[in-house]
């Protein structure tokens, strides 16, 4: 939730610099919702911002991978789909 310009992120901004292939993930987990930590104005917010993440790495070649759920189930599944693995 945090982080989420690419030019406030030194990470990800290196990464898409030096990388010919940067894929990003986020994982919005339903419990973040669900919680009632967020609001329609915050969870607004986020979608937005999560739009102009996507917006500025698609200028850069890249683009935002947005997965719905939990993220420690979420993200072990797709992976597992792309085939990624660790070399």
């Amino acid at each position: 939730r945090k982080g989420l310009r690419v030019h406030d992120n030194a990470a990800l901004l290196t990464a898409c610099e030096g990388s010919s292939h940067v894929y990003p993930v986020f994982c919005l987990d339903p419990w973040f919702v669900a919680s009632g930590a967020v609001g329609p104005v915050r969870l607004r917010f986020l979608c937005e911002a999560l739009a102009d993440l996507d917006a500025s790495l698609r200028s850069r070649g890249s683009r935002l991978i947005v997965l719905h759920g939990k993220p420690e189930e979420e993200i072990p599944r797709a992976l597992r789909e792309w085939g990624v693995g660790r070399h």
